[in-house]
């Protein structure tokens, strides 16, 4: 079996799509792109963020990102071993996940703003009269 660097610099090439016009394509830099494509994780300079690397990458050569990183797991870093998993759960579950806004947050801005709006005509109101 290829390893994960082999497989992405396999379809780029057979894509005759240059190393600098995928760094251009996806913002990754070049030495990030060749250490991926060496499966040399742990030169990168945050080896937590290769499964994004990973996803992005194979996003740009038009593979699967998820299915490649699935079978490939044990070729990534030990410390993303948790973080792929919580982030292969987040993919295949079929529940979005929604923002939710808390009321008393925005209740609170409201009276402030209110607060601040009755300041002003009042102190309007006093300084109309002076004047």
């Amino acid at each position: 079996m290829k390893l994960i660097g082999e497989v992405l610099q396999g379809k780029r090439e057979r894509l005759g799509m240059t190393l600098s016009e995928l760094e251009e394509r996806t913002h990754i830099q070049r030495e990030t792109l060749m250490a991926i494509e060496r499966n040399q994780f742990e030169k990168l300079n945050q080896p937590a963020y290769a499964i994004g690397f990973i996803r992005k990458y194979a996003q740009a050569v038009n593979l699967d990102g998820a299915h490649l990183i699935e079978k490939h797991q044990e070729e990534l870093p030990e410390t993303n071993q948790f973080v792929s998993k919580a982030l292969h759960q987040l993919a295949t579950t079929d529940q979005s996940l929604a923002y939710q806004q808390r009321d008393n947050e925005t209740k609170q801005v409201a009276i402030v703003i209110a607060g601040l709006m009755v300041v002003s005509a009042g102190l309007w109101a006093v300084l109309s009269l002076v004047l």
